[in-house]
């Protein structure tokens, strides 16, 4: 074994490398990360000691810290032959048996870890109780010693059974090597195309003739085929193409164990979402079967509808919701997508679909697209193609695997050495497996990853299946996670975010929606390849997902749960192991989860989101090593003093619930980097949401890694404490007072790092931000308030020399037609104008707003006209305009806008009737649109 390396503590710091990995499955960088805490701790508690039983305490902490230093050098020793190990891991029993021995001692190592964090800085209550603490802590460090003496004895052990085997083919198999490279926004969005997808042309035209098929009465189609072979592709494609075509639409991804009542509520929030005269009930989510029906019924009477349910599993489904659709029009039409013959066979046969897997040349076209995605002509050099064919062959027509495949390669040298060593990879997995298993397949690209993205792509599996993962909750596990490491120049969320796009595109992560400047908004995993990540992290003991439904012995010792269904018998299966949990049942008993909680006393991650308890579980005040608590959506009212025991905690979401303020021990959390708090929304109007704040919690700021502070009543002693906040990034006030406008322009200005700012008045009273002078920084901006002459002609001002900004929300403003003249922006991508505007005629001159490309107008009462120049919004792709009673044509100029999209209107049609006349008066209206691929066109009555 490697020889033993000393270190005393006052110089543990200078002996930890800043870029130490260590390649141990689920260990890495745990003991780096480890050595660095405890000689921080060590040298901090050494520095208070005083006293002979201090004393001891700090012989106890040595003895620990001296143990945990051998073990680190082992680790180090061993590198390369783990990585090895780990290659070979599903070719050799042997190796397989150590990779796991060494993953579950890395373990032991990390509870270690979070033990000693927990005592150590257990430091609430008297100086009488923290005395006693201190002597029972010396019995705790010889404890933790004792129990790495023996994690180092197993160690060992593992290692020299290892070398009684013929190891012979480690010599011969390459070290893995991570390849992440990173993609420039120019580049990832060439990754994002609107072309054919590939081999499809026939069943595409196939399905555009039967949708649009007017003459078939009630046509229910069927397009079925194994998973991965292009069924969601295909539908989606041609979805997306005759969509406009129908009054109503909404295309459903179907969980495999839906509810009908469940998925007809799905089904008409969907057709009812953009459809401004409907607003559904608040009971809407408790009503039974048969009143859904009834309302579906009511709802698309003589409309014309094109639903889509895509991934339906049970034929019984479809029958407990048919009845919900015999109202509408007869044209109107239904596709289901099923890899099951019984649910295909719902539609006549001559209406069926049968996707197969993809003929051989379809297959390497497919494959030169993704793997050559940069190449004009996205042609294979005649170098590569004979790797390429094999590595094709391999994916036996399946588009999943072989858009995989070709991505990865994409990110890999284009050299012959390269391809090889890809063929090679499937060649190994393949051999003892005469039958294709996709998962063979995608595992290579598994591999492909670097650890710490791996360990991302994994963490995705704890959502249930055709789960849309919002991006921001994402990213902010993982970093509280410890997946994501900081640099000098950008922070954990910024990487989080490259992360994230790395995984769509390699096609691990589906994109379900992504925001107007093609940011991902939602995310998700293919069913596919979500098989994969559930077997590797079971694997890897990196998560499981409760299910009392099924089987729950294979929980192991898993370091994160998922919850999706639970029962009373939650509490008694043993769970201290796990460090994060996830709870998506929102019928999981609350007495059941809060027993469990009791064993979690290490837990760094608990999310509740939506779960409908009115008070946080005490036993969360007990959990130390807490990092994130989500709160969102949940009926709680009160958020207790005892918050102050969470010092760990980074991220406390308790947006949308029933809290109405904040205790004063929140300011005391030193680490904390994200706070959300809010009352319920108003959705009244879908249009304008308005989130209701919170009171802030008096005190100065103990931490002074806050980054998001949203959304807050404002008080003075809250506004003078947050010019302080240097890291802020996000910051939501509310209810600000004019008295109070002054602090809040002087502490705006001293947020250098400020990049979204929401500022909302109380009530009717006018903002005054006349002095305000905004940060460089700023890329979002939300005024909600009234603005007199001189805040709005200094706010435009202001917004003009901003060089980051690409997002304008102004709400209940009434700027008029004058001030309005003075809003410009060179850099502005999109603009909301939110009840906010106060005149007749909206007019747009030649050169405004050269970058926007997306403009939304509503509840303009008075507007009657809007005017665009020509040369004005060259690159607007998206102009909605709803909620103008009084508007009476089409925005003059409209067909200047050479590169819209997309047109939502709402006007008056008696007026706009009165303007058309005659057929050709009818045409030349026709053509000002005709070259907006999509056009929505709404009408009111007149008053």
């Amino acid at each position: 074994m490697c020889q033993r390396r000393r270190a005393g503590s006052s110089d543990i710091r200078k002996q930890v490398p800043k870029n130490h990995l260590l390649l141990l499955g689920m260990a890495e960088g745990i003991v780096a990360s480890l050595m660095v805490k405890l000689g921080v701790a060590l040298a901090t508690q050494a520095a208070t000691f005083g006293g002979s039983c201090i004393a001891h305490e700090v012989t106890a902490l040595r003895r620990l810290f001296s143990e945990m230093e051998e073990i680190k050098d082992e680790l180090e020793c061993m590198q390369t032959f783990l990585q090895v190990s780990e290659r070979l891991r599903d070719h050799d029993e042997t190796m397989a048996t150590f990779v796991r021995k060494v993953r579950t001692l890395s373990f032991g190592i990390e509870d270690v870890v979070d033990e000693f964090s927990c005592k150590f800085c257990d430091d609430h209550g008297g100086a009488a109780s923290r005395a006693i603490r201190k002597l029972r802590r010396i019995r705790t460090w010889h404890r933790l010693a004792f129990r790495l003496v023996r994690i180092k004895a197993s160690l060992k052990i593992a290692v020299e059974r290892v070398k009684m085997f013929n190891t012979e083919g480690i010599s011969k198999v390459q070290q893995p090597q991570a390849h992440d490279k990173k993609l420039g926004p120019s580049e990832s969005a060439g990754l994002v195309t609107a072309d054919c997808p590939v081999g499809i042309e026939h069943n595409r035209d196939l399905l555009i003739g039967w949708l649009t098929d007017e003459i078939q009465q009630n046509m229910v189609i069927s397009v079925w085929g194994m998973g991965g072979v292009g069924k969601t592709t295909l539908v989606t494609h041609v979805y997306n193409i005759i969509k406009p075509r129908f009054e109503r639409h909404a295309f459903i991804t179907v969980s495999q164990h839906c509810r009908s009542v469940d998925l007809l509520r799905q089904i008409l929030k969907k057709f009812c979402k953009k459809d401004h005269n409907v607003t559904l009930s608040e009971g809407i989510d408790s009503m039974d079967r048969e009143s859904l029906v009834e309302i579906m019924q009511s709802y698309l009477h003589s409309r014309r509808y094109v639903l889509v349910l895509d991934d339906l599993w049970d034929a019984n489904v479809w029958f407990e919701i048919r009845d919900a659709f015999a109202g509408g029009d007869g044209s109107s039409k239904i596709v289901l997508t099923s890899r099951i013959h019984d649910v295909a066979s719902l539609a006549k046969d001559k209406y069926i679909i049968d996707l197969r897997p993809l003929e051989s040349q379809h297959s390497w076209d497919l494959f030169c697209k993704e793997a050559f995605w940069k190449m004009e002509d996205k042609s294979c050099p005649r170098e590569l193609e004979a790797s390429g064919q094999k590595i094709v062959e391999s994916c036996d027509g399946l588009p999943i695997a072989i858009v995989c495949i070709g991505r990865l390669l994409s990110f890999r040298s284009q050299t012959s050495y390269e391809w090889e060593k890809v063929q090679k990879d499937i060649e190994l997995q393949l051999t003892s497996n005469s039958i294709l298993d996709m998962n063979l397949i995608l595992k290579v690209s598994l591999e492909d990853l670097s650890h710490n993205l791996k360990n991302c792509f994994l963490f995705c599996s704890l959502f249930p299946e055709v789960y849309r993962i919002r991006r921001k909750k994402l990213i902010r596990f993982w970093v509280s996670e410890g997946f994501i490491k900081r640099t000098e120049t950008r922070t954990e969320e910024e990487i989080a975010e490259d992360y994230l796009n790395e995984l769509v595109n390699r096609c691990l992560l589906q994109v379900t929606k992504r925001n107007e400047f093609g940011r991902v908004r939602e995310c998700r995993m293919h069913d596919v390849v979500r098989v994969l990540a559930l077997s590797k992290s079971k694997e890897e003991m990196f998560s499981a997902v409760y299910d009392c439904s099924k089987t729950t012995s294979l929980l192991g010792k898993a370091r994160r749960m998922s919850i999706q269904s639970a029962d009373s018998t939650l509490s008694s299966h043993e769970m201290t192991h796990v460090r994060s949990l996830l709870v998506f049942d929102k019928c999981v008993p609350i007495d059941a989860l809060s027993a469990s909680l009791t064993s979690l006393k290490l837990l760094s991650v608990l999310d509740l989101h939506g779960i409908p308890i009115k008070s946080i579980p005490v036993q969360v005040f007990s959990l130390f090593n807490l990092r994130f608590l989500g709160l969102r959506g949940t009926e709680i009212d009160v958020l207790p003093k005892e918050i102050k025991k969470l010092q760990n905690l980074e991220v406390l979401d308790a947006y949308n619930t029933k809290i109405t303020s904040l205790p004063e021990e929140m300011t005391r959390l030193r680490k904390l980097r994200h706070l959300f708090a809010s009352g319920i929304r108003d959705d009244t109007d879908s249009n304008v949401v308005v989130s209701t704040g919170v009171a802030a919690p008096r005190g100065k700021w103990h931490s002074t890694s806050l980054q998001t502070l949203q959304n807050f009543k404002a008080n003075d002693e809250m506004l003078q404490s947050i010019a302080c906040l240097s890291e802020l990034r996000t910051l939501g006030t509310t209810d600000i007072r004019s008295g109070q406008s002054a602090s809040l322009c002087s502490a705006i200005s001293k947020l250098s790092k400020l990049q979204h700012l929401l500022v909302s008045s109380k009530g009717d009273e006018a903002l005054q931000l006349s002095s305000v002078q905004l940060p460089q920084t700023i890329q979002k901006l939300e005024v909600g308030g009234l603005l007199g002459q001189a805040t709005a002609h200094n706010l435009f001002t202001s917004i003009r020399c901003l060089e980051n900004i690409t997002h304008l929300h102004l709400w209940f403003s009434m700027i008029n037609q004058d001030l309005f003249r003075y809003l410009q922006s060179d850099c502005l991508l999109s603009l909301c104008i939110l009840q906010a505007f106060q005149g007749e005629d909206m007019s747009f001159s030649a050169g405004s707003f050269p970058k926007l490309q997306s403009l939304v107008v509503h509840g303009a009462s008075q507007l009657r006209r809007i005017e665009l120049e020509e040369g004005s919004m060259v690159n607007l792709v998206r102009l909605t305009v709803t909620g103008c009673p009084t508007l009476k044509e089409l925005p003059q100029g409209v067909e200047f806008l050479h590169k819209l999209e997309t047109l939502q209107l709402e006007i008056t049609v008696d007026d706009f009737l009165e303007k058309i006349q005659s057929e050709e008066e009818w045409e030349v209206h026709q053509s000002k649109i005709s070259h907006i691929k999509k056009v929505y066109v709404g009408f009111s009555g007149n008053e």
